[in-house]
């Protein structure tokens, strides 16, 4: 895109170059459902260094560019040589392609987006675009297994919170199916208080791979009940459980469902003293996920 031409008013997807069905089910589904002007493909070149996934992303990549062909939509794509934070938060491509975004307005498909991304494309987009729509596709079903090989957790730069010398600190984590991202957190951060949001209903067999897992964390640890697929009311939990530990330093962090990465950033924009963590992950599955059954659509700035 010619950063010299206006954007101004236009209709921008932005999403992350994925392996998963639904990514290429999912922004099918986007392109021919609403009418953009431009989208934006961020692609990790090195994603776990492994050459099935970059087959099957190279395929996606130029059913895109025909897709969006067909639909006269302007595409344009960013390379990163991996999807480790520090290669996007210390280059200034994504900042200087926001600031050309002036009064637009904003679709992210967070579908294939790491969520250390997420808080990082909000918080550059909040200031400079007209409206932020968030588009999720949930999948029909998950793999036996998700992510492992996990690294020791991080704080999100830009968003790792105001933390008081001398005072005890509160972990807020929204779960997820790996019970051992959740424990290391524990362990690295080594809280005097935990709270477990847990993802209620039963979905995924929700029940058996989040609740019934995370009954192995013992107190002081409080489990609150949330639904993080409704953004609004989670939120509201989450949040009413922050408003109660003024007197903790707080770290939040979100292992669920994608969704519940805007519900921890909705938090922190009502807390910034609130920091946000996440643990990554050397290995995801190839076969993370099957199809799409419903999406989800959330305006985050009108």
């Amino acid at each position: 895109m010619d950063k010299k031409q206006s954007t101004s008013n236009k209709n921008i997807l932005i999403t992350v170059l994925g392996w998963e069905e639904r990514f290429i089910e999912g922004i099918t589904i986007d392109i021919k459902k609403h009418e953009y002007d431009y989208c934006l493909i961020i692609i990790y070149l090195n994603y776990f260094n492994k050459d099935e996934y970059k087959g099957i992303m190279q395929e996606y990549q130029d059913r895109v560019k025909t897709l969006c062909e067909e639909q006269k939509i302007e595409l344009s794509s960013l390379e990163f040589e991996s999807s480790a934070p520090s290669h996007f938060l210390s280059d200034n491509k994504l900042p200087s392609i926001f600031n050309g975004y002036k009064n637009c307005n904003l679709t992210f498909d967070i579908t294939s987006i790491p969520r250390a991304l997420i808080w990082h494309l909000l918080s550059l987009s909040e200031d400079v675009s007209g409206s932020i729509n968030l588009i999720y596709h949930k999948p029909i079903k998950y793999g036996n297994w998700l992510c492992r090989n996990f690294e020791k957790p991080i704080l999100q730069i830009g968003h790792s919170g105001i933390f008081k010398f001398g005072v005890q600190t509160a972990l807020i984590i929204i779960t997820g199916f790996d019970t051992e991202r959740s424990k290391q957190l524990i362990t690295h951060f080594e809280p005097d208080k935990i709270f477990l949001c847990v993802q209620d209903g039963n979905q995924f067999d929700n029940h058996l791979r989040n609740i019934q897992e995370n009954k192995i964390f013992t107190p002081p640890v409080e489990v609150v009940r949330i639904d993080s697929y409704d953004i609004n009311s989670a939120t509201d939990i989450v949040s009413n459980i922050a408003d109660q530990l003024n007197d903790y330093n707080i770290i939040l962090s979100s292992l669920g469902p994608k969704v519940s990465s805007i519900v921890a950033y909705n938090t922190y924009t009502k807390y910034p003293n609130i920091g946000l963590a996440y643990v990554p992950a050397n290995e995801i599955s190839i076969d993370y996920s099957t199809g799409i059954a419903d999406s989800i659509s959330y305006n985050i700035k009108e």
